[in-house]
């Protein structure tokens, strides 16, 4: 509860503002409520400020600034001139590295169906490959970065997946209408054609004057929306003050520096925004990115931080969230900014409640707020300062020293410098001596090694984690297994991250259900110019349900260490890494294990033919089944490594989507993986004739022309190019064109063996 104004000794505002209920429609009664609200709420936080300020600014390498509790501000004490003042942060490396580690790998997610059906799985298949495109599209890794930030440095962040309406992306707004068609040649009236018609900004089609359809009129374009992100720190975000975890919190607070000429275009019916001071949200952010702050009033002040030029004038835009309950059963969602409703009570947007994903660094029991890992570290980062301080002011006075000089020696007091050859004159018999200084002992060097290895033991971050070699130690096992001990502090965390991941994840999928109307198209790329093109709309993912993470596939494991197990894994168990199908071993399986990147030069011939055969089938299932267009489909060439094409195209013919695949494209397929087989035993056959051939000596007389008779000879019965006509009559086409899905009669799939 704030603290009621008095004036002249009478209580001013002293009764709290009444809830609104859900016949409430006065304006004043929302903005009285939701600003008390987060009047409290700053009040109820500013010992968690405090504790992130103090990080940020040791982050930032002002480390000797202190809190003065009678002023509210960080200061600078008052020194001495000659006092020094060394900063080594110790903070910064662990920052980097900590930052590195838990964003060294990306969380693996995957999409949680209905259930078991076809259909479900092909949702499950697009949703993958959405979440793909959109981590790229959206640029996640750097919102990624921007929430470490967060969690290094205070130890708390919320991230906030939205609907933007004010996404740029525009689309031209037409409507289907009937039309006269001509003749292109002679202009005759030949009939009527539904076409689409340019709309203005009312939705409805463009007239000519004489009350014909304007084809050639510019129509009114829209903003169709999409995805956006957003991170924020603690220092914006309030929930309600006795929350201990998610459960227990009943509304947000999110209050954000906007600029008044942005808040004006976003709302122009809205009047007397008028620029507010926003400086201590503007200085935390900039405090934390740049380490150079500006000015807030509340914590810090100083020479240091005057305000820069040139910012653009802003007001505090607060968005209110409210939980859905017995009299808002969708939640209840409002924006204020200058005591005036920018957007009035509705529905929480996308029905999303939490609206925002917490994920904080180390868990405090009791408290919804997390704590920051370097929070416990910066005791020993100041002492070390104090320590390293006191080091450097004898170091200087053994460099500069101190000079004992006589009364009535007549020196002038600047007499000492470093000029070599200046003559001194000085009282005979007072002449100067240099003061003896003895050597600091070693107690206090020590001090600083034992509060060196304080810090490390605190932050969990010794020098093998930024890569330097223990002494005594020399073999790399052991250098893996103590890098190993450290990151194993880091497994809460990268838990948290990847469940946060997995919960934005699913946001993002629940906001593409509900709004994307028109049809979208994500691109994917892959290794060795493959790719992959979808169209989808929202409703070909109703069926996800969630989004689970991988469990550990975040942590930041060693790739050495890694090398190292599958090798030993490679020697005991070597038919792990074998093609059950050929009992050779698969170039893939090894390539992956040994996680080797680059340009992949070991077996990228294997996989130039697998991404080609993948775009193949890409291909046949965009096959219009049309026979004047099946001089598009993929043929089977001489330099083709049939093998590798014959396995992928077996793996897509036995998987679960081929079954959805219409009968025409199945039958194409299923004959080209013919052709390819008929191909590779030809060279089979004729390899063996010439061994043959070989061994019985050149006087055999051996008749080898017989040998190409199984490739893709002229004369085929097939109708698709490189089937041999026995192969093409051996082929039950009656089986695939039957049924839709890829049955047989007595109920067993059609699809050819190797």
């Amino acid at each position: 509860m704030r603290e009621p104004h008095t004036e002249d000794g009478e209580f001013l505002d002293a009764e709290p503002a009444p809830y609104p209920g859900p016949d409430e429609t006065r304006e004043d009664v929302f903005v009285r409520y939701i600003m008390e609200l987060l009047e409290e709420r700053v009040a109820a936080q500013e010992p968690y400020r405090t504790e992130w300020t103090q990080n940020l600014l040791f982050l930032a390498g002002l480390q000797w600034w202190e809190y003065n509790r009678l002023s509210g501000h960080f200061e600078l004490p008052h020194l001495p001139k000659w006092r020094e003042r060394p900063v080594h942060n110790r903070l910064k490396p662990f920052a980097k590295t900590f930052m590195a580690k838990i964003l060294k790998n990306r969380p693996v997610m995957g999409c949680v169906p209905h259930s078991d059906d076809t259909a479900d799985a092909y949702a499950v298949d697009l949703g993958n490959d959405v979440l793909r495109a959109k981590w790229i599209e959206l640029n996640f890794d750097r919102k990624m970065r921007q929430v470490v930030a967060w969690i290094t440095g205070t130890g708390n962040s919320y991230v906030l997946p939205f609907w933007n309406n004010d996404s740029g992306i525009m689309m031209p707004l037409t409507a289907p209408a009937i039309a006269d068609k001509f003749n292109a040649d002679t202009g005759e009236l030949v009939g009527r054609e539904v076409v689409e018609c340019p709309c203005g900004e009312d939705g409805k089609p463009i007239m000519t004057k004489e009350g014909n359809l304007d084809l050639e009129a510019d129509p009114h374009f829209i903003d169709i929306g999409e995805i956006g992100v957003k991170t924020f720190g603690p220092f914006n975000v309030f929930p309600n003050e006795d929350a201990v975890d998610d459960d227990d919190v009943d509304s947000f607070i999110v209050a954000e520096a906007v600029p008044i000429r942005e808040i004006r275009r976003r709302w122009p019916n809205v009047t007397g925004i008028m620029p507010e001071d926003t400086s201590e949200i503007d200085d935390y952010n900039r405090l934390l990115a740049t380490g150079v702050a500006a000015g807030a009033d509340t914590h810090y002040s100083g020479p240091q931080f005057e305000k820069p030029d040139g910012n653009p004038r802003k007001a505090l835009v607060v968005h209110y969230y409210e939980k859905p309950n017995t009299d808002f059963g969708k939640g209840r969602y409002c924006v204020i900014s200058c005591n005036r409703l920018l957007q009035q009570p509705r529905q929480l947007p996308g029905g999303l409640w939490p609206p925002l994903i917490h994920i904080k660094d180390l868990e405090v029991a009791g408290q919804y707020l997390g704590e920051a890992t370097i929070t416990a570290a910066i005791g020993d980062q100041r002492e070390i300062n104090k320590y390293s301080a006191r080091i450097s002011e004898h170091m200087k006075l053994l460099t500069h020293g101190k000079i004992l000089v006589p009364k009535g020696a007549r020196i002038r007091k600047n007499a000492f410098n470093t000029r070599p050859g200046e003559v001194i004159q000085h009282t005979p018999g007072l002449e100067p001596k240099q003061m003896e200084f003895k050597p600091l002992p070693s107690q206090v060097w020590g001090e600083r090694e034992f509060l060196e290895n304080s810090f490390q033991k605190t932050t969990s971050m010794h020098g093998v984690s930024q890569g330097e070699q223990p002494e005594g130690v020399t073999a790399g096992r052991a250098f893996l297994v103590l890098e190993e001990a450290d990151d194993n502090d880091l497994i809460p965390i990268t838990l948290e991250f990847e469940n946060m991941v997995a919960r934005m994840s699913w946001y993002v999928l629940r906001l593409i259900q509900q709004y994307y109307d028109e049809e979208r198209t994500i691109r994917i790329s892959g290794e060795n110019k493959s790719y992959r093109v979808r169209a989808f709309k929202g409703a070909d993912l109703q069926n996800i349900v969630d989004v689970e993470p991988q469990r550990g596939s975040a942590f930041p494991w060693s790739k050495t260490a890694k090398q190292a197990q599958t090798m030993e894994l490679l020697q005991l168990a070597p038919w792990m890494f074998m093609d059950p199908e050929t009992g050779l071993p698969d170039r893939q399986r090894f390539r992956e294990a040994f996680e080797i990147g680059g340009e992949k030069a070991v077996g990228s011939g294997f996989e130039v033919d697998v991404a080609r055969a993948r775009r193949e089938e890409d291909l046949f299932l965009g096959w219009d089944g049309m026979e004047e267009s099946m001089e598009s489909l993929p043929k089977v060439q001489v330099f083709h490594d049939h093998a590798v094409h014959m396995r992928q195209h077996r793996k897509t013919m036995n998987s679960a989507e081929f079954d959805d695949w219409p009968p025409e494209c199945k039958l194409a397929l299923i004959e080209h993986w013919f052709a390819h087989r008929n191909v590779l035993m030809a060279e089979m056959q004729q390899e063996m004739m010439m061994a043959a051939a070989g061994a019985e000596g050149p006087d055999s007389g051996s008749d080898s022309g017989g040998g190409g008779g199984g490739g893709s000879g002229g004369g085929s019965a097939s109708r698709f190019p490189g089937l041999s006509p026995d192969q093409g009559a051996s082929l039950h086409r009656s089986e695939v064109l039957g049924a839709k899905n890829g049955q047989s009669s007595n109920g067993a799939r059609t699809v050819p063996g190797g």
